[in-house]
């Protein structure tokens, strides 16, 4: 969407006789940290799935998916699995610990 507002504001600076080269380079550098910051979200994603994938348990993963991807809260987990939002989040927890004592993974 920003992408786009950026290729508007060009095109229709352009029209009105404000092409500056100035605002030209704004919008080129703000389209290049978009790309850079869309590659880094999706390497993170990549990294919550393999982590996710690696879960023994199929209930972990199913309560991992609905937190983390679907972002819904503790509560409302806790209530569409029939379990606590305590529980829940402590298990996850514990297993994020392992998972990143074992991949070396700070995050």
């Amino acid at each position: 969407m920003l992408d786009e507002q950026i290729k508007y504001y060009k095109e229709w600076s352009g029209t009105i006789g404000i092409n500056d080269p100035q605002t030209i380079a704004l919008c080129d550098e703000l389209s290049e940290l978009l790309t850079i910051r869309r590659k880094q979200i999706i390497a993170k994603i990549n990294l919550y799935a393999e982590c996710i994938r690696a879960a023994p348990d199929p209930l972990l993963r199913e309560i991992m998916t609905l937190r983390f991807f679907d972002g819904l809260s503790w509560i409302s987990v806790g209530i569409k699995m029939k379990m606590t939002d305590k529980s829940i989040s402590k298990q996850v927890y514990r297993y994020l610990k392992k998972y990143n004592a074992a991949t070396d993974n700070p995050d």
